[in-house]
């Protein structure tokens, strides 16, 4: 049995056409995303904010009108009772988180260790996606972010404790 060896040769001109064919296709598909998104873009409404419906107001229920009453004589008009203010909603409030920890005993010991030093911290659960719960330890309760990134400072270079400023709420 003989064995023939093939060799496959590309000339200099070959090789000049396939680039030229390659850059040509992909200049081709440019070209055709481009104008296909800016026929989709000419065919969309211009929608302007006028155009936009206002948001129904809730509907209530009148207040059926008393009879008139013949012997009692007209009430003067007054002014519209404001409806009841809707109560402020409470205030932000941030705190100090120095350890998150997927075990709860290692959270327990992180609270034992700061006690020791001197400081109130707290265990608060977080779900962290799935089964996956984190123990995360904090330390106050701060009414401003600037006031409890103060303390988180003096913490670092007093104490050598990194803490990262969080909403408590």
């Amino acid at each position: 049995m003989k064995h023939t060896m093939v060799t496959f040769r590309l000339h200099k001109l070959g090789l000049l056409l396939v680039i030229a064919g390659a850059v040509l296709l992909g200049v081709l598909l440019f070209a055709a995303g481009y104008l296909s998104a800016s026929v989709k873009a000419a065919a969309l409404p211009n929608v302007t904010a006028a155009a936009v419906p206002p948001l129904p107001l809730p509907l209530t229920k009148p207040a059926a009108a008393p009879a008139p009453d013949t012997a009692a004589p007209p009430a003067p008009a007054t002014a519209p009772a404001t409806p009841p203010s809707a109560p402020a909603p409470p205030a932000e409030t941030f705190a100090l988180r120095v350890g998150a920890f997927a075990d709860e005993q290692a959270a327990k010991e992180s609270v034992k260790a700061l006690a020791d030093r001197g400081f109130a911290a707290t265990i608060v659960a977080v779900a962290a996606g799935g089964a996956t719960v984190l123990y995360t330890v904090r330390i106050g309760s701060y009414p401003t972010r600037a006031a409890a990134a103060a303390v988180a400072d003096k913490l670092s270079r007093e104490h050598g404790i990194d803490a990262a400023v969080i909403p408590s709420n």
